[in-house]
């Protein structure tokens, strides 16, 4: 009979699969969309013969931008992941941004999206809301990416998506989105930021869209929660308005 070496230190447990299963089904989620809209872009073009110049412009604008911020989530995600005793925790990347136009750039993604079901995004920033902020850009664009893409999927047609940033007394950045999609129900409420848990049955989707935000919130020392308010339901997340980068 052969004998098996023992190497504890490299020894691989079935917690560090699920563990690495799940990042990559974060990944896998995270690109999704992006190589979604890349390919229904790009098909617009090759099969559109009477775009004009200025259409093509703008899709080919499109495509760029979606491409460069699959890639920013992808290097963000490889860089700052790490397990510790089968938990998967994301370290921030700190730099600091205009805040105001990184956020117009980032919500432009949707105009297709939203156009096809006469859906708005109406954004309100108020006023003691700083030009400048610091916090890891890529993780907070993937909250309100997978909170905005939700909303779009779940709310009603002809009906608006509502996002709200506000300094709130504790000089935290305070974000809510609103959607219109007739709530959740109560006893799905509580498992929301898990894995793989998905709002309905039946729909595309993996269930990790939410997980991953509870993730990349937490990672930069904030909260999130969910509620039904008017009619449908409300994401409301908060993080540290920080006035230096962290020291590494």
């Amino acid at each position: 009979m052969g004998h098996t070496a023992n190497h504890p230190e490299t020894a691989i447990t079935a917690t560090d699969t699920h563990t690495m299963e799940t990042f990559i089904g974060i990944l896998a989620h995270e690109i999704r969309s992006q190589i979604a809209a890349i390919c229904s872009l790009s098909d617009i073009i090759l099969y559109n013969q009477k775009m004009q110049a200025t259409e093509q412009a703008e899709c080919i604008s499109a495509i760029n931008a979606t491409g460069y911020y699959a890639l920013n989530v992808v290097e963000n995600m490889t860089a700052t992941a790490k397990y510790s005793n089968g938990r998967l925790d994301l370290d921030p990347h700190y730099k600091r941004f205009h805040f105001r136009e990184w956020l117009k750039q980032l919500v432009q993604q949707f105009d297709r999206a939203v156009a096809a079901v006469s859906v708005k995004i109406r954004i309100d920033i108020a006023n003691n809301v700083p030009e400048n902020i610091i916090t890891d850009q890529v993780k907070l664009g993937q909250v309100l990416y997978n909170l905005i893409n939700n909303a779009i999927k779940f709310t009603r047609p002809a009906t608006s998506i509502n996002l709200n940033i506000s300094l709130n007394r504790d000089k935290q950045l305070s974000f809510q989105v609103s959607d219109q999609g007739g709530g959740i129900a109560e006893d799905k409420l509580k498992f929301l930021f898990q894995p793989f848990k998905q709002l309905e049955k039946g729909r595309a989707g993996t269930g990790l869209g939410l997980y991953i935000s509870h993730l990349c919130v937490t990672s930069l020392g904030g909260e999130i929660t969910a509620f039904n308010e008017n009619g449908g339901t409300t994401f409301s997340f908060f993080i540290p308005l920080r006035t230096e980068i962290p020291s590494v």
